[in-house]
């Protein structure tokens, strides 16, 4: 993030346009195919259960992915929460709605205990349940 912009709202016109200045940069810059777009990794950490910070990212990215699929026709837009807000309810709400204008359901999962020892494989089996399942609420 921009050190002029680190205290601006997600869905600040400026935050938006600037993020938008941003993709045409891409645009007119990358000689590949760009086929997909993760905006944001692991952000809800950084919201936690504040309404009015999911709020304000829900409005930027319904600005900036339609932009972002007019200027790379056929590229997955995707968000990347960490799995325990997937299934928190003070978060999962928010995520299921990003994940409805997504083409692609990410999400961060380590199969770590909070102690930081790995987890039972049997418990990381049915946490990848839980994460496809997620998917299926996204349509």
């Amino acid at each position: 993030m921009p050190s002029d912009l680190k205290n601006t709202d997600w869905d600040d016109p400026e935050m938006i346009t600037r993020f938008k200045e941003l993709i045409d940069f891409y645009e007119d810059t990358v000689n590949f195919t760009v086929s997909s777009v993760n905006i944001g990794s692991e952000y809800d950490v950084l919201f936690g259960s504040s309404k009015s910070e999911w709020q304000e990212f829900i409005t930027f990215f319904k600005e900036v992915g339609p932009y972002i699929k007019k200027k790379f026709p056929g590229v997955k837009l995707a968000i990347e929460p960490i799995f325990e807000s997937m299934i928190d309810s003070s978060t999962k709400g928010y995520i299921k709605e990003l994940n409805s204008i997504t083409d692609v359901v990410g999400v961060s999962y380590y199969g770590m205990k909070k102690n930081g020892m790995v987890e039972d494989p049997e418990i990381v089996h049915q946490t990848f349940k839980e994460i496809t399942r997620a998917r299926r609420i996204k349509s």
